[in-house]
């Protein structure tokens, strides 16, 4: 959901419109620029802490409540409430997800689960689920519940867990959550994953592509194509994400498109014969280099899908 104030736009910065009476558009502003503050003050400690450590994860966890807190206050300032609903529905994409695999009883574990819809939607049709996250989902037990304990959920720093069923899952899904994880860490959790899914297991990963970025909070100030600079430490390229794979020890690379996906297209019938990633990685290379202010992130979707899957060797 696009966060809603008076902004105006000024060589690909953004500035607020300074009416004569306060708005509550201006207090949603102030506290963006807090949070934008907060979010750059708490990068610096997380990238200056070892990786894959217990006080890097004990940090990302006390800065991710304390920047939920503040997405929360801001949404309330405008009549709306801040939660990530575990029966939101997500049965396109987990139609998509079943596709991947000819398994009939397909295990999947998602790690950033947030909520747990994907999780739930997958476990409706019928295959386990396992959600990991950093913190509880408000519905968590609920979705176990009325799933017969299909879709499960583990509260779990995947940067330093290494208690898993390594090995038995057959689809392991990152939907707008690898983009978080930061330098140090990033490569090793591909690595932890790759070991977690059984040989010809897919990885499906979901994220916003940095050309028509930044896409965290960081995007209200400063200019489109600049580096994310809060909480999204590794925005990727298709190109880069499939380099990332290889190294990774994944192959056999294809585009996921969902209606309901992060960040997904509109429109799925153009995943043909993976004919999509190569489309991807044209306009990727047209775009790095001259990117149009008046193409919408939008349509930029359209064009390079943000949902790509590797298979493990």
């Amino acid at each position: 959901m696009d966060i809603k104030f008076d902004l105006m736009e000024q060589e690909g910065q953004m500035f607020i419109h300074q009416p004569d009476e306060p708005t509550a558009s201006q207090e949603v502003q102030v506290l963006l620029r807090e949070l934008y503050e907060l979010e750059k003050k708490y990068r610096s400690q997380v990238l200056a802490s070892p990786p894959g450590s217990a006080q890097r994860a004990e940090l990302g966890r006390a800065v991710f409540c304390e920047i939920y807190s503040y997405l929360d206050r801001i949404f309330q300032k405008q009549g709306l409430q801040f939660y990530s609903s575990g029966f939101a529905d997500k049965s396109d994409c987990a139609a998509s997800i079943r596709n991947l695999s000819g398994a009939r009883d397909a295990r999947c574990i998602e790690i950033g689960a947030g909520g747990g819809s994907l999780c739930h939607a997958i476990a409706k049709t019928g295959w386990p689920a396992l959600g990991l996250d950093i913190v509880e989902g408000p519905d968590w037990k609920k979705i176990t519940t009325q799933t017969a304990g299909r879709a499960e959920f583990r509260v779990c720093d995947i940067t330093i867990e290494n208690d898993l069923p390594w090995g038995t899952f057959d689809i392991c899904i990152m939907d707008g959550a690898l983009e978080h994880i930061p330098d140090g860490d990033y490569m090793p959790v591909l690595k932890k994953v790759w070991k977690l899914l059984k040989p010809g297991g897919w990885f499906v990963v979901s994220m916003p592509n940095p050309l028509s970025g930044p896409h965290d909070v960081s995007k209200y100030f400063v200019a489109r194509g600049r580096p994310a600079e809060c909480g999204h430490y590794n925005e990727r390229t298709v190109r880069q994400l499939l380099r990332d794979f290889k190294n990774s020890g994944f192959c056999g690379f294809k585009s996921v498109v969902a209606r309901d996906i992060n960040f997904g297209s509109r429109l799925p019938l153009m995943n043909w014969s993976g004919l999509w990633l190569l489309r991807a990685l044209f306009f990727e290379g047209l775009f790095s280099v001259f990117l149009p202010q008046f193409i919408k992130k939008s349509y930029f979707s359209i064009l390079v899908p943000c949902a790509v899957a590797a298979r493990k060797r």
